[in-house]
């Protein structure tokens, strides 16, 4: 199943919608992350040339175990 990539800032504002509806256990536990929600987040960083040299860039690729966890995600937060 493809990964849904979004933004660090974004991320930063669903994770902590996530944190006040779920508690904080569910961001601190990836596990049960996965088997409560059915979603997985993971930072892919790489470097982005400029001019003047190179900068760090990061995006949130958000893994999804079903596609009932994919549809829930999308409704709520995009």
């Amino acid at each position: 199943m493809k990964s849904h990539v979004i933004t660090e800032s974004r991320w930063l504002e669903i994770r902590q919608n996530i944190r006040e509806e779920h508690g904080d256990t569910m961001i601190l536990i990836r596990e049960k992350m996965k088997r409560e929600l059915g979603i997985l987040p993971r930072r892919q960083q790489r470097w982005v040339p400029k001019m003047d040299g190179g900068y760090h860039d990061s995006e949130i690729h958000i893994d999804f175990y079903s596609e009932q966890a994919r549809t829930w995600f999308l409704l709520k937060y995009e």
